[in-house]
C-alpha cells in the first residue's frame, strides 16, 4: 500500500537522493545543456529539499512503500512582479515516481497533495516545467487540467 505524506526534518533524505539523481539522469536526456549529472552532489539535493522544508511557502510530499521512498513532489510559492495580473502562483518544481512504481496513480495523488498545499494557501494557479519532447509527462499534465502556456527557447550564442 502507498502512502503520502509530507516530508520532515527528521526525515533521513538519503532515498531522495537517490530518487533525485534517477530524476536528473532520466531528464538529461531530453537536452545535454540541462543538467551535469556528474557534478550533481548530495549536498546540493539535499540543500534543496532542506528549503522545501524550512519555509512556509514550499514543501515536499512523499510517497512510500513499506517505508521506501518511491516518489515525490516539490512545491513552492512565488510571487510575480506588479505588472502581472496574478501576483502569486504555484510552482512544482519537482515530481518523480520510480520507474517500478509508475502508472499505479502515485503521481495523480502526489499531484493532488501539491494541489491542496496551494488550495489551502488561496493560490488560484499552478505552473511547472519540462522539456518539449517529454511526451509522458505533458500528457499527464494536460491529463490533469494544465495546458501550455508559453515556450521556452535555448540555443547557443555563436562565437565571433
Amino acid at each position: 500500500m502507498v502512502g503520502f505524506r509530507r516530508l520532515t526534518p527528521d526525515d533521513d533524505l538519503d532515498q531522495l537522493i537517490a530518487l533525485s539523481r534517477d530524476f536528473f539522469e532520466e531528464y538529461s536526456v531530453h537536452h545535454e545543456a540541462f543538467f551535469r549529472v556528474d557534478r550533481l552532489t548530495a549536498r546540493s539535493i539535499r540543500d534543496y529539499f532542506s528549503r522545501s522544508i524550512a519555509t512556509d511557502k514550499g514543501a515536499t510530499f512523499i510517497a512510500t512503500v513499506q517505508g521506501k521512498v518511491v516518489g515525490y513532489i516539490t512545491v513552492f510559492l512565488y510571487t510575480r512582479e506588479d505588472f502581472w495580473t496574478i501576483k502569486i502562483v504555484g510552482s512544482i518544481s519537482g515530481l518523480m515516481v520510480s520507474r517500478t512504481y509508475r502508472r499505479r496513480g502515485i503521481a495523480t495523488a502526489l499531484l493532488a497533495e501539491a494541489l491542496a498545499f496551494f488550495r489551502a494557501r488561496g493560490i488560484r494557479y499552478v505552473t511547472t516545467y519540462t522539456a518539449v519532447d517529454n511526451t509522458a509527462a505533458r500528457a499527464f499534465f494536460q491529463h490533469n487540467g494544465m495546458e501550455p502556456l508559453q515556450t521556452t527557447f535555448i540555443g547557443e550564442v555563436p562565437p565571433d
